[in-house]
């Protein structure tokens, strides 16, 4: 028996991650691109909205290789950048396209496919508690975003930002176990950025919040994700709390390329208006053991607002901003937007180099359609036997 559109094109992308195959991000990142290119292909007609950044970039990029010489382009570094920015934009560009073609098949699948999506978060989630329950017994099938060798059982699963919506739309529907299952898989990475992110995303929740049972519901699941983080991740409480109320080193790494960021954005008028593409190189590189790390590191810059303007220009950024105006006005836009704005203080992986930022987009899609109104159902009207008169009206 074939499997349906639905299940291949929709349904498969969404839960493929759930699966414990020890996947490193290497291998991820390939998956990714086939498992996301149905929802670019659903989004294409939104491409006229994104050609003229696609140009810039492209046209930015060509300019720097006209411009630039030896090892400061690299044709390999384009495509590493490219193609996940590609997805992004057009996935951004395109998303109402995307939203009715995926809503289109999704109806054309099965009357209750609301309940199928709700199925699929859970096997997500499921899934990636699974492979963070393997990797602390010393099972190690995760399909990891990135690990911490410096400390123990630190753990990051890809799509990191994805989790962190889905976290999002378990406490906006108060399902407390779901909400708890994501946070054992978000907190296991001992991250302040997605304790950060998670903090906000539970106030988000609670402004949607208009009944006061509702909110209470909320409030209990709190205290008892409270609990939690304190007992399973310790070191994101204390790294956040070190972060905000002690004397805080600086991150030497992170301070390193955001200052050679600086200095490719302000090199000459065209980098400032135009950006220095993808095929550029923006810093020294992060001396490291691993040849390939330090490789890629002359390309990217972990604070995504200052790898965004250095590569993009103020030219490339407005219309970059632009693209978001195509997304709906409701709360899982506003939780995309803030989810976003918080990881970018930390990375530009979302943008560029992975498909994080892309499955954030397709998720909040699947999430969008959960949050719809049923449609109403058509009242069933007996017919209403005609009368003596009627019939006798109509023999006359």
């Amino acid at each position: 028996m074939m499997l349906s559109q639905a299940r291949l094109t929709l349904y498969l992308p969404l839960t493929f991650f759930a699966l414990p195959l020890a996947l490193s991000n290497n291998l991820s990142q390939p998956l990714a691109l086939l498992l996301l290119l149905p929802f670019v292909v659903y989004a294409a007609r939104g491409f006229t909205r994104a050609a003229a950044l696609l140009a810039l970039v492209v046209g930015a990029s060509i300019l720097q290789v006209l411009v630039s010489s030896g090892s400061k382009i690299s044709l390999y570094q384009f495509l590493r950048s490219g193609i996940p920015f590609l997805y992004f934009v057009l996935l951004l560009a395109g998303y109402r396209y995307a939203l009715a073609n995926v809503e289109k098949i999704a109806r054309a699948h099965s009357v209750s496919y609301r309940r199928i999506i709700e199925r699929a978060i859970y096997i997500f989630a499921l899934g990636q508690l699974l492979q963070v329950s393997l990797y602390g017994v010393g099972i190690d099938l995760t399909n990891a975003a990135s690990k911490s060798s410096d400390e123990v059982g630190r753990i990051m699963l890809f799509p990191t930002s994805s989790a962190v919506l889905l976290f999002f739309y378990a406490c906006c529907q108060r399902k407390i176990a779901l909400m708890l299952i994501l946070a054992v898989t978000l907190l296991a990475a001992g991250s302040k950025t997605i304790l950060a992110a998670m903090a906000v995303m539970i106030l988000l929740s609670a402004i949607t919040q208009r009944k006061l049972k509702s909110l209470a519901v909320l409030v209990v699941a709190i205290g008892a994700l409270g609990t939690l983080t304190f007992y399973a991740s310790p070191l994101a409480v204390s790294r956040f709390a070190a972060y905000l109320f002690e004397e805080k080193g600086e991150d030497v790494t992170r301070a390193f390329e955001i200052s050679h960021a600086k200095a490719s954005f302000l090199e000459n008028p065209a980098t400032v208006f135009l950006g220095n593409g993808l095929a550029k190189q923006l810093t020294p590189g992060v001396p490291t053991n691993d040849e390939r790390w330090f490789e890629n590191s002359k390309f990217d810059i972990e604070n995504g607002y200052w790898g965004v303007l250095a590569k993009l220009g103020v030219v490339g950024v407005v219309l970059f901003g632009l693209l978001f105006s195509t997304l709906p006005r409701n709360p899982v836009s506003l939780a995309v937007g803030a989810i976003l704005l918080i990881f970018s203080f930390k990375t530009s992986y979302q943008f560029f180099t992975t498909f994080d930022g892309s499955y954030l987009l397709v998720w909040s899609i699947f999430i969008g359609l959960l949050n719809n109104a049923a449609p109403a159902r058509q009242a069933f009207v007996l017919p209403i036997p005609p009368t003596h008169s009627s019939l006798k009206q109509a023999g006359s």
